[in-house]
């Protein structure tokens, strides 16, 4: 069971230290990864989208990903749907989404995580996501999508198409003075 489910729910970038004397045999260090992002900044109500995380290993040593946990209005206001790799379990909690993995990061290495959402309703949504590698030490990143509403579009669309005259149209109004 990951971070989210128990006493760690607070450990964001590194709030966690106090949990040091708490827990006397769990440390609290650097994770030693990176997180890149591949989100759009866009999006249409009811139309999925993928956001791709890549956490890459930069200490040498193997790791293993313990969960990736979503917190934000994003969670409150998109479907989760496909996640690859598949997780081992998913905890959705109210406005925080736990998704434990257990996958192995070999040493200088990269694994992509794929997740397919979908948003319920427009607005402006965001979520820190946080990585938790090892004994739950952990990265943390963040992103935001501005969401459109999906009719919005469509009519976007149609104004745009009806603003632009067919060739036939431009013909009929062109007019040739000829001299007798």
């Amino acid at each position: 069971v990951g971070c989210g489910s128990g006493l760690l729910v607070g450990w964001f970038g590194g709030a966690a230290s106090g949990f040091a004397d708490a827990i006397p045999d769990m440390t609290f260090e650097p994770a030693n990864i990176t997180i890149t992002t591949d989100a759009p900044q866009t999006a249409a109500v009811g139309q999925p989208i993928t956001v791709t995380l890549t956490v890459s290993d930069i200490n040498s040593t193997q790791r293993t990903i313990r969960d990736i946990d979503w917190s934000g209005t994003i969670v409150d206001n998109m479907d989760f749907g496909t996640i690859n790799p598949v997780p081992q379990e998913q905890n959705p909690d109210g406005d925080y989404r736990e998704i434990v993995f257990e996958t192995p990061l070999g040493a200088d290495q990269s694994q992509d995580f794929t997740f397919i959402l979908t948003p319920r309703q427009a607005g402006t949504y965001n979520a820190a996501i946080t990585v938790y590698v090892d004994d739950y030490n952990s990265e943390r990143t963040e992103i935001l999508i501005d969401v459109r509403d999906s009719d919005a579009d469509a009519d976007a669309d149609a104004d745009q198409s009806e603003a632009v005259p067919s060739e036939d149209a431009i013909d009929a109004d062109v007019s040739e003075d000829v001299e007798p």
